[in-house]
């Protein structure tokens, strides 16, 4: 079943999208407002975790109708999250393949919604958070929808 309006469709596309990114070994997803517990091995080390967030843009008018065409914009920040002292090249190949995942004209839909990807995704600078490294990975996406 299809998400309720415009916008959850929007979140729920580009997170189903997420869900599907299969990485070798599976990293956990913390998705928006979910309970999550980081993952843990079984000696207590930290294990490494993606986390998504969607930031939407202002809705703006395509046509001039009241009953016209939105152009919904924003972007999904996917970051890749190991623990420090993991080294660069971990995090890196798991950016490389958020970014290939999401790669520009990649189309995604729920409902009557179709997503897609405007820009290629890119990762910014990793950054140390105690006790991880943090990569965020920037995916731009663009929908139109008939405003109703």
């Amino acid at each position: 079943m299809a998400a309720q309006g415009t916008e959850a469709q929007i979140c729920r596309a580009l997170l189903q999208r997420l869900t599907g990114l299969t990485l070798s070994p599976a990293l956990p997803v913390a998705y928006p407002d979910q309970d999550f517990t980081k993952p843990l091995d079984s000696s207590g080390k930290l294990l490494p975790y993606l986390e998504a967030a969607i930031f939407p843009a202002p809705t703006e008018a395509v046509t001039i109708a009241h009953n016209g065409i939105n152009s919904y914009a924003g972007f999904m920040q996917v970051t890749v999250v190991y623990p420090q002292n993991s080294g660069a090249i971990k995090p890196a190949e798991t950016a490389a393949k958020v970014i290939e995942w999401f790669k520009r004209g990649t189309k995604m839909a729920d409902g009557t919604t179709t997503v897609q990807i405007i820009r290629p995704p890119y990762a910014s600078p990793a950054f140390k958070d105690e006790p991880y490294t943090r990569t965020p990975v920037t995916v731009r996406y663009q929908a139109f929808a008939r405003q109703f």
